[in-house]
């Protein structure tokens, strides 16, 4: 520490005016006076600059927490349309009707029959769903009786009881492997009979895609178009807001 000092005073004494030494008292006065000037001034502008970086720190975290909660109900809305749109094909008389009049399981006529016209009915309402990558009704043991595609549903766990209870089903995301992205299936009740004397056939269960959340994730009031992802408990992507649905994007969020 002595040789710094030793050092730092032969500089300034060599880029003094002649006349000032530091090895004189008044030399060293006017040194501590500047330090005594500098080190406040610096530590002044250090807390100022935290303090800064802090309140930057809050205002975009505060930005994200808005961002999340004005997106997470955006994306229950697109659920509640995605149930609806479900609870109003189920309650079509060509799929309650036919379900109503099954017979046993198995091969028999009248079921292939069921079937074959309820699958008819499913292609082409998904002609007219969008998201909707397959349709499908199932009886009340689960058993398949008409589908709109080539893939089957992965029902979603607790179907019979959310179903005798009048309720949707909502499964968990997955990964479909012939679509190549994330779906999500939701099975809702077919009844038939008017209430109170109706009772439960059966029910539709419908597989969409996530293409509908992009609209809610490309938020106009965000600066970066890809910087919103919708993820599951587990961190697995399912889309973010540049569109991606592919399997690239579908992997686990790293820690």
């Amino acid at each position: 520490m002595p040789q710094r000092f030793s050092r730092l005073s032969s500089a300034i004494g060599r880029s003094a005016p002649r006349g000032f030494s530091l090895a004189s008292i008044r030399g060293r006065v006017v040194l501590f006076a500047v330090l005594a000037a500098l080190i406040p001034t610096a530590i002044t502008g250090w807390i100022s600059y935290r303090q800064t970086q802090r309140s930057l720190e809050r205002g975009v975290d505060q930005e994200l927490r808005n961002l999340a909660m004005r997106s997470a109900r955006d994306i229950d809305t697109w659920l509640d349309n995605r149930q609806y749109e479900a609870q109003v094909f189920a309650s079509s008389f060509e799929i309650s009707d036919r379900l109503s009049r099954l017979g046993p399981a198995g091969a028999s006529p009248q079921r292939l029959e069921s079937g074959a016209r309820i699958s008819e009915y499913l292609a082409s309402v998904q002609l007219r769903i969008p998201e909707s990558k397959a349709l499908a009704v199932i009886d009340l043991d689960g058993a398949m009786v008409g589908r709109s595609g080539e893939r089957d549903p992965m029902l979603p766990a607790f179907w019979q009881s959310r179903l005798q209870a009048g309720q949707p089903a909502v499964g968990v995301p997955y990964w479909d492997s012939l679509a190549q992205q994330a779906v999500l299936s939701i099975a809702v009740p077919v009844r038939t009979g008017i209430p109170p004397q109706d009772r439960l056939v059966g029910g539709l269960v419908t597989t969409s895609d996530f293409t509908g959340v992009l609209t809610v994730l490309r938020n106009p009031e965000s600066t970066d178009p890809g910087d919103l992802s919708l993820i599951t408990r587990d961190r697995m992507v399912l889309v973010d807001s540049r569109g991606h649905l592919s399997a690239d994007v579908a992997t686990p969020v790293a820690d």
